[in-house]
């Protein structure tokens, strides 16, 4: 225990909002421990003594760092269905990251088996700049467009999910716990005019948050040719409790245009469609959608799916399915856009063009995205995907 009071002291002196945090994590010693650290995701980091005195001194510091990053941002309570080796990843990936950045040192040979955002943009089509800006959620999307897990690391130095206890405090309980502790680790930080680098990330993820599925309706149902008109109109019998004197625009159809690179199958597209097919019921529209990766073309959502499942992948461009939607969509036609946001051609000017003619001819033009969120025409409502 001795040992642990001089590497909380180191770190408080290195990385105080980190240093802070492990102040208020306990400890039990487990020699049958599988690393040389574990938590049970609430307050508590498991430590291995024979395998922790292993490594290298920096190390050790940088692997208690870490584990009290799992505990304070939640990660076990925050994985939910997600696959739990692909959430861990995404989830060291951000605490390493914040980590390295607070300049807690570590080994080269750490340094080479831990992951990172170089090792992400490694295996995917992402830039390193774009994933040292993302969340976890938005790693783990990314990830999620991958076809199987190669090159992705098994970390041999600490685990977390695995050692969650069944009996412990209520989540409730434990997300005030260190929401008050990240608070307190941050003044005490900024105090000592040591702020922690990226930590806009993490307070992003522990923000309250409306449900993406909310905010896809709302920025559908919120477009400018969606507005109610005046009218002499007796109420509908169909629709008894409309007021007299009012209806709504009527929307012919609801485009919703799918990325086939892969991100989007699964959970993602399923309630982004659910959701889509409800609102063109209320409204009388018809769904229409446009399947695009090199191509574009108007397809079936159980085709799109199936050939989702096929091919994986990532990165694509979105030009082809502009140009068939312009086409097509008729004035105050509905336009949802669902995508990982990694899209080749975004930036060029032929595309932009396009997006506005789309946005400008659209009663309501959205952006949904899993991972990255382009540079959009201003009429656009943006939606992300977590």
């Amino acid at each position: 225990m001795e040992e642990i009071k001089s590497i909380r002291g180191a770190l408080l002196a290195v990385a105080p909002f980190f240093g802070s945090l492990l102040l208020k994590c306990s400890f039990v010693f487990d020699n049958n421990l599988q690393y040389p650290a574990a938590n049970d995701g609430g307050k508590t980091i498991y430590i291995n003594p024979n395998k922790f005195r292993k490594l290298e001194p920096r190390d050790r510091m940088f692997v208690l760092a870490h584990e009290a990053g799992h505990l304070a941002f939640l990660t076990a309570a925050r994985r939910g269905g997600r696959d739990p080796f692909k959430w861990n990843i995404s989830t060291d990936c951000v605490i390493n990251h914040l980590l390295i950045k607070s300049k807690i040192s570590l080994t080269e040979e750490l340094e080479r088996s831990i992951v990172t955002p170089r090792m992400i943009a490694k295996i995917t089509d992402a830039s390193v700049e774009d994933v040292e800006k993302m969340s976890a959620d938005q790693i783990y999307n990314l990830l999620s467009t991958l076809t199987d897990s190669c090159g992705l690391v098994e970390t041999k130095y600490c685990s977390h999910d695995e050692y969650a206890k069944e009996d412990g405090d209520g989540e409730g309980d434990i997300a005030e716990y260190w929401a008050k502790n990240i608070a307190e680790a941050y003044d005490f930080a900024k105090s000592m005019g040591r702020e922690p680098a990226g930590l806009d990330i993490v307070l992003e993820i522990l923000k309250p948050k409306v449900r993406w599925i909310t905010l896809l309706r709302q920025a559908i149902l919120q477009g400018p040719g969606l507005q109610v008109i005046t009218t002499w109109k007796r109420p509908h019998r169909k629709v008894p409790n409309d007021l007299p004197g009012y209806t709504r625009l009527t929307v012919s159809n609801v485009w919703v245009l799918v990325d086939t690179s892969g991100s989007m199958v699964g959970e993602h597209l399923n309630q982004a469609m659910t959701e889509v097919f409800e609102i063109a019921k209320t409204l009388n529209s018809k769904v229409r959608l446009i399947a695009w990766d090199a191509d574009a073309y108007e397809d079936t959502l159980s085709n799109i799916k199936t050939t989702m499942r096929v091919k994986g992948g990532g990165g694509t461009v979105i030009a082809p399915a502009l140009k068939l939607l312009l086409s097509k969509m008729r004035r105050n036609d509905i336009t949802v856009v669902l995508t990982d946001g990694l899209i080749f051609d975004i930036d060029s000017h032929e595309t932009q063009k396009m997006l506005d003619e789309v946005a400008a001819k659209s009663a309501a033009a959205v952006f949904a995205t899993t991972v990255k969120m382009p540079s959009l025409p201003e009429r656009w409502r943006k939606v992300l995907i977590t």
